[in-house]
């Protein structure tokens, strides 16, 4: 992470070797430190491009931009709701979030001036996991929106519970253009089998404060290695 570089630059600028039992105490320093910051800061500090702003006043290709998504939407809603959906046999709201993704991009793709694709990592890799999930150009001036559906219940939108992620990441990064960021959050109602999705709202994130949250992980490879292990359950 590109936050963590520049943090260890700054020790050696100053002529430091730092242990790791300071950088982990940095890092979680700058947890608190660092404060809210903006989407655009986040994405221009760890990508090198910028976040634009979704003029619809005044910008014709946002305005254009807007009005082929507004139509996606309002297509793959009612593809949704219908008697027919393969919604209805879903079990988690969680797990529609493909069929908004894919239907999505099938109409955007059938959009005149437009095309949608799932984002390439630098390396040329489609990765449909983390953010962003699409990647919409306006071919007539090559101006690149990334989209992001988030399904939610309606009546959550004033809650704490954090549901936008982004963890920047060299390897596995989607962020190669200076475009526009767009979050489409599409509602439900609330009330489970069948899922009912009674609307939506595009908003641009450009100005989003994001607040930064240090995590250490490990995979299943690294909680199970063999010499760490030190009892073991056989299946009956």
């Amino acid at each position: 992470m590109r936050l963590l570089l520049l943090l260890f630059a700054c020790v050696v600028a100053n002529a430091q070797v730092p242990t790791r039992k300071e950088i982990i105490r940095s890092i979680m320093a700058g947890d608190s430190a660092l404060g809210k910051v903006s989407l655009s800061e986040v994405v221009e500090a760890t990508t090198g491009h910028k976040t634009l702003s979704f003029d619809t006043k005044t910008d014709a290709v946002a305005q254009r931009t807007l009005a082929a998504v507004t139509n996606a939407l309002r297509t793959v809603l009612s593809r949704a709701n219908s008697p027919t959906s393969p919604l209805g046999r879903v079990s988690r709201i969680n797990e529609t979030s493909r069929f908004f993704e894919d239907g999505l991009r099938e109409v955007l793709n059938a959009t005149p001036g437009f095309q949608c694709t799932i984002p390439r990592t630098k390396q040329g890799k489609e990765m449909r996991s983390g953010y962003p999930d699409l990647r919409l150009v306006h071919l007539e001036t090559g101006r690149v929106t990334y989209l992001d559906p988030k399904v939610y219940a309606a009546d959550s939108e004033g809650s704490s519970f954090r549901t936008f992620y982004f963890e920047p990441s060299e390897g596995t990064g989607k962020i190669n253009d200076d475009a526009h960021h767009l979050i489409l959050g599409i509602a439900h109602d609330g009330k489970g089998k069948p899922w009912h999705f009674i609307g939506w709202k595009v908003v641009d994130v450009s100005t989003l404060k994001l607040q930064l949250k240090a995590e250490f992980n490990a995979s299943n490879r690294d909680v199970y290695e063999p010499g760490a292990v030190r009892a073991k359950q056989e299946r009956p």
